[in-house]
């Protein structure tokens, strides 16, 4: 009776076997992961002088709020210190608490901001 599952046995693992994938895939590349501001086409040379200071300017500095006690960034080196010490990215992108009202930073603006603070935040 053994011989009689046998054949039949024989014939499922053979259709299995040529359903499996045939050759080597080692030679296949991994995609590489594109840097984020590669991914969004944004120009890597974000500076705060070309770029950054007009939304500083009109999102943060224009009510008031960062011209003094809470930070002066009316200045690139008035916001040194909370660039160093990841304050505006802490901010910005992880508490998302800033700017607190409107107006609020464009999907784009983050995107730029995000860029400039991944290249060490360029001056000019």
């Amino acid at each position: 009776m053994k011989k009689d599952y046998l054949f039949p046995l024989l014939c499922i693992l053979l259709v299995a076997l040529s359903a499996l994938p045939m050759g080597c895939d080692s030679d296949k590349l991994a995609m590489p992961d594109l840097d984020f501001c590669d991914s969004l086409q944004i120009n890597a040379a974000i500076t705060y002088d070309k770029d950054i200071k007009v939304i500083i300017d009109t999102k943060c500095t224009n009510n008031g709020c960062h011209q003094g006690i809470k930070g002066d960034y009316t200045t690139y080196q008035g916001m040194l210190v909370h660039l160093d010490n990841g304050k505006i990215n802490k901010y910005i992108f992880e508490l998302k608490s800033m700017p607190p009202e409107s107006p609020f930073l464009t999907g784009q603006e983050k995107d730029q901001i995000k860029c400039w603070l991944n290249n060490d935040y360029p001056e000019n």
